[in-house]
């Protein structure tokens, strides 16, 4: 039992309550207060019961603008009678959670699958005692004096502290700590003034309690939550707002039930009857059962800031649809009782724009699908599945936000580098890898070496070993000679695809060919290993149509992508209107993230296709997006060995452009 943990209301207030009056209800996963607890009673008498917060942590207002009144400024606060004229309703947040506290709650309530760090209460109205008492310390004990934040960066006197810490904490800036206690007798969230529960009704009062997670995304930085605020002010505003996707919420009733356990139990009989009534409350919309959702490969706890895009969907196995729930960014969707029972399987879907797959050990070798996954039925038993969600392989080559610039001939290299690290990162990292990419962390090694183990056990009697320093600390070396570098890349490839490539038919085929991996293929095709599309005892291994169309014949080869410019000249075509066809149909249709090969002779090029071993120039960079009018671009961004840079072409058909007479596209279909 921790004395610091505490039921809604204290003993003498909950004996106050008319259990007979109570109901509960769970809200809705959107709207102000996701998946909130809203109590409503009626008091025997006296009036109204005061609060009595989950947990100890620094205390926020958050003002009702609506709320009559005005807020105070420090100089016009006054302790005798201006209290009437101030605004005091709103919402309490219990907000950074005191130190120790989070730690000791990860071990609490197992079936609780996520803990809360942020606990908000609304309405609520800040009684004079509690403003003036536990807030400014103007009788009693009080809470401790911290620091008051003025805008101007001064210091608070002595003597003006008070006015201050009132005029700030209605304002929101300024936040007290009710700090947890070993002794429930002294603990000052039950023996000091709290705010109290607001009369909606003629003698009915109502709270709403809504619980949650706020933490730092996994897998990008924090200031992602808020796309397009700059001001941090206004960040931490919005923060605040139970509804913001960064609180990761969490069913307020559920948490009260699971911890029930560990709270300061009744000391007054009395008080027994509307604890009970509203703890052990079974007609709420969710229950303890959940899907895991995670990016990284295993049921890891995560927090994804692309979780709160998605919504998942639930139908029957027959196609009957049964409901959306969206996801939170901590990926633990609680069953929604509102939701029915399918009589037979039950399917789930994401929409979003995420892939997903059912959970296996080589799940991280599967390509990201977008066809419904079959799981158990709801059954009351707690945890139900794990679904891993990945981003499209065209948003994961642009996840890594370094754009390395060496110079030099580099590109292939580069543009291979940044699809293996992609397929690290998106299928077994969870977005991990490449944020923060320069140290990859303890944990995020740990989940790379837990798959590799997988490919390494199955090379237990060969020379092959795929290692976790082959992509940690952004290896391998975005600078480094590509003669040494990129070979190191094909161990990665061949953990992911270890089959046999298919055999092609040739004329006269060796005796003792040598047959690659698909992953081995899929290296040599990206970076245009001429002689191993030539050599007798190795060209088995290349399709034809793949040969000389670099990393999109290669991600093409792998089953991840489709051709979306594959040139092949017609008979009878010249070769300007062949050109003019290429370039025209290069517009609009490539898509971010896209592999791009190009090459700056046509005849060339077809010749190379026929496994000709011939001299020809070209460039292998990653296609960012197109510049200028939608009809014309007349810039296209792409990455290369000289970062990410825009190449001006003017896209005229009908004439002849120049370099690159070839242009060879592939649209990722993970």
């Amino acid at each position: 039992m921790l004395p610091y943990l505490r039921f809604l209301f204290s003993d003498a207030d909950a004996e106050r309550i008319d259990a007979s009056s109570i109901v509960v209800e769970d809200l809705p996963a959107t709207g102000d207060f996701p998946m909130a607890m809203r109590v409503r009673f009626r008091v025997s008498r006296g009036g109204a019961p005061q609060i009595r917060p989950l947990l100890p942590g620094h205390m926020r207002f958050i003002v009702n603008p609506n709320a009559p009144g005005s807020l105070p400024t420090p100089i016009t606060v006054n302790f005798t009678d201006a209290y009437n004229t101030w605004k005091v309703v709103g919402t309490l947040l219990i907000n950074d959670v005191s130190t120790g506290v989070g730690a000791v709650l990860a071990s609490l309530a197992p079936g609780l699958p996520v803990k809360p760090n942020r606990v908000w209460y609304s309405p609520v109205r800040l009684s004079k005692e509690f403003l003036f008492n536990t807030v400014c310390r103007r009788s009693g004990a009080g809470l401790p004096k911290v620091a008051i934040p003025l805008a101007n960066g001064g210091k608070v006197s002595d003597s003006n502290w008070q006015r201050f810490a009132l005029a700030q904490f209605l304002a929101g800036r300024y936040t007290p700590e009710l700090q947890p206690s070993s002794d429930a007798a002294t603990y000052q969230g039950i023996v000091l003034d709290m705010p109290l529960v607001e009369l909606v009704n003629a003698n009915e009062y109502a709270i709403t309690v809504c619980t949650a997670l706020a933490q730092n995304a996994k897998d990008a930085p924090d200031g992602d939550w808020d796309p397009g605020i700059a001001d941090k002010a206004e960040r931490d505003t919005r923060r605040l707002q139970a509804s913001h996707p960064r609180n990761g919420a969490i069913p307020a009733r559920l948490v009260y039930q699971a911890l029930s356990g560990e709270m300061a139990p009744v000391a007054d009989p009395a008080a027994t009857p509307a604890r009970d009534t509203i703890v052990r409350s079974t007609t709420g919309g969710y229950t303890l059962d959940f899907l895991r959702f995670t990016r990284a490969w295993q049921p890891t706890e995560d927090c994804s800031i692309h979780f709160t895009r998605q919504t998942v969907r639930f139908e029957s196995d027959a196609g009957e649809y049964l409901g959306d729930q969206p996801l939170p960014a901590h990926g633990i969707l609680f069953r929604d009782l509102t939701l029915t029972s399918p009589s037979s399987g039950l399917r789930v879907s994401v929409n979003g724009g995420m892939k997903w797959l059912l959970w296996s050990d080589q799940v991280w070798r599967q390509m990201g699908a977008t066809t419904p996954v079959e799981i158990d039925q709801w059954a009351n038993s707690g945890q139900l599945a794990h679904i891993v969600l990945r981003l499209s392989m065209s948003d994961a080559m642009l996840a890594d936000p370094n754009r390395p610039d060496p110079g030099g001939f580099t590109c292939t290299y580069l543009s291979l580098r940044r699809a293996a690290r992609a397929l690290v990162d998106n299928r077994i990292a969870g977005g991990r890898l490449n944020f923060g990419v320069d140290i990859t962390s303890k944990p995020t090694r740990e989940l790379i070496g837990e798959a590799f183990e997988i490919a390494n056990e199955e090379w237990e009697n060969t020379n092959k070993r795929v290692r976790v320093s082959a992509v940690a600390n952004n290896a391998p070396d975005p600078s480094g000679d590509p003669e040494t570098e990129a070979p190191k890349l094909i161990p990665l490839l061949e953990a992911f695809f270890p089959t046999n490539a298919p055999q092609q038919s040739i004329p006269n085929p060796p005796a003792n060919a040598e047959i690659f991996t698909v992953g081995r293929m899929a290296y040599s095709l990206w970076q245009t290993l001429r002689e191993d599309f030539t050599e007798n005892t190795t060209q088995r291994n290349f399709d034809i149509n793949h040969l000389g169309r670099g990393g999109p014949g290669a991600a093409v080869a792998l089953g991840l992508a489709t051709y979306v410019l594959n040139p092949i000249q017609q008979a009878n075509e010249t070769e300007d209107a062949y050109i003019t066809r290429v370039h025209t149909a290069l517009i609009g249709n490539v898509q971010p993230g896209a592999a791009l090969q190009l090459w700056n002779d046509a005849a060339k090029y077809e010749s190379l296709r026929q496994r000709i071993f011939i001299a020809i120039s070209g460039h292998s960079p990653v296609f960012v997006k197109f510049q200028g009018p939608a009809s014309q671009p007349d810039e296209f961004i792409i990455i290369d060995q000289r970062g990410e840079s825009p190449d001006a072409i003017q896209w005229q058909p009908a004439v002849r452009i120049g370099f690159p007479d070839i242009w060879i596209a592939a649209n990722w279909v993970e």
